[in-house]
């Protein structure tokens, strides 16, 4: 219990030493993260990744890219990128991108739920220009329409809502890009699960059900 307090205060403090070791730490095979943290390996990891990234993408990209890691840690460290992109450490032509590369190549072209991460993470980005590779995954049965569904993703998509947008802590709310550094929080409407994540700038999060 220790250890996962540690992690905690390390992300809190964006240790940014940490990044690599933890990366390692949950790139272990098999159930070995749920062993050493619980549900922390999926639900808590884009977050502290995130808080102590620093700024070379290249050890996220082994973890989520290596046949051998657990396959539901894979899929949640997907979602590392969107924190990264909405907290301004990473642009999103690179997120986009690397994205991109995954249905290209990067990720061997048999389902997991890396795949179902994948698809999940381009949903809330948004990333409406890698729709034909969304496509393309479902035809190719890559992907578990139990756990993301394509025609709600087009949806999406097509009604051009607002995925995010700054809540501001006085209350007040806008759709404009934020600043960065300044005291707010980011909402992303996620669509895998339902739910909302919220996080502030520092990338730390809750998620709220959507209704």
């Amino acid at each position: 219990m220790l250890h996962l307090f540690a992690l905690f205060l390390l992300a809190q403090f964006r240790e940014k030493r940490a990044y690599a070791p933890i990366v390692k730490m949950f790139s272990a095979p098999g159930e070995t993260p749920f062993d050493l943290a619980g549900d922390t390996a999926t639900e808590g990891l884009s977050r502290i990744v995130a808080s102590v990234y620093d700024g070379n993408p290249l050890p996220l990209h082994g973890l989520i890219e290596s046949e051998e890691v657990n396959e539901y840690v894979r899929g949640a460290a997907m979602n590392a990128f969107l924190v990264l992109e909405h907290t301004g450490q990473m642009y999103r032509d690179e997120a986009v991108g690397y994205f991109r590369s995954l249905f290209h190549g990067k990720l061997q072209r048999q389902h997991s739920y890396a795949w179902d991460g994948l698809v999940c993470a381009v949903a809330d980005l948004p990333a409406p220009e890698l729709l034909e590779e969304v496509r393309q995954a479902y035809a190719d049965n890559l992907v578990d329409p139990t756990v993301a569904d394509l025609e709600g993703i087009e949806d999406d998509w097509g009604a051009q809502k607002p995925w995010r947008g700054s809540l501001l802590l006085g209350g007040a709310a806008s759709t404009d890009p934020p600043a960065f550094g300044r005291q707010e929080l980011i909402i992303i409407s996620t669509r895998c699960p339902s739910a909302l994540m919220i996080f502030d700038r520092e990338g730390y999060s809750s998620n709220i059900e959507a209704t």
